[in-house]
């Protein structure tokens, strides 16, 4: 096989156990920003709740006092009934003491009603802060497995690193830096297999991307050591039985 596509070999290999603990972390850190994200928004939730909570137990309170003071006022009434010069003045009295008392019967109601709901809310609030309990408790834990992953895999990239630069000591600057454009773009999988879809008929396939190889790329592959690019998604061609020279 030629020196250079001999290095590509390597050099994707190397590339491509690099991509996959990269995806790895990435992963872990996909899961805690995701789960940092839903804590973000319970705590708004929760805060939110509470503010409704202290904003009904305050409508309450305001609706309590305004029934004492209406209680007050009854009893001032009362009193002024015991008084009354004139049956007129009686039946006024009389009339304004039962309006009272049947405004506060509606306040009471109203009290009543406003109470249940908060006592609704506070259950909710609870349940909401039992949950972001529960995601604090899953955060550390996928914090800890991101740490510990990256603990574990730290020598290992240094090393795959190491032998990644000594691999690109063997490809030529220009190719060196198409390789990583394209392992870019494909998490590491830079080359593709040329493959012949047909043994009676010289037409050939990228393995990529399926998409036809012209035969004067095969051709290239099989006389010179020069690096040809599939025409469709860019990866760097190779040949079978290259690939299994190589493996051996």
């Amino acid at each position: 096989m030629a020196t250079t596509l001999e290095a590509l070999h390597r050099l994707q290999d190397i590339e491509l156990q690099l991509s996959a603990i990269k995806q790895k972390l990435s992963s872990k850190q996909r899961s805690v920003r995701a789960h940092t994200h839903r804590l973000n928004s319970l705590a708004e939730d929760i805060a939110t709740q509470h503010e409704n909570v202290q904003r009904q137990q305050a409508e309450a309170d305001r609706l309590d006092l305004e029934v004492k003071s209406r209680e007050a006022e009854v009893t001032k009434l009362r009193t002024a009934l015991n008084t009354a010069r004139t049956n007129k003045e009686y039946a006024a009295i009389l009339t304004q003491i039962n309006t009272d008392k049947a405004d506060n019967a509606k306040l009471e109601d109203r009290i009543l009603q406003i109470l249940a709901k908060v006592d609704e809310m506070r259950a909710e609030a609870k349940k909401l802060d039992e949950q972001r309990e529960q995601e604090m408790r899953r955060l550390a834990q996928l914090q800890n497995e991101h740490d510990e992953l990256q603990r574990e895999t730290e020598s290992k990239v240094q090393r795959l690193q190491a032998e990644r630069e000594e691999a690109a000591e063997g490809v030529p600057p220009t190719v060196l830096q198409t390789f990583e454009r394209v392992a870019e773009r494909y998490d590491g999988e830079a080359m593709a297999m040329v493959v012949r879809t047909n043994p009676r008929r010289e037409e050939f396939i990228c393995q990529g991307c399926n998409m036809t190889v012209t035969l004067e790329k095969v051709n290239a592959l099989i006389t010179r050591d020069e690096v040809q690019q599939c025409q469709t998604c860019g990866r760097l061609l190779y040949l079978e039985q290259a690939a299994t020279g190589q493996q051996k």
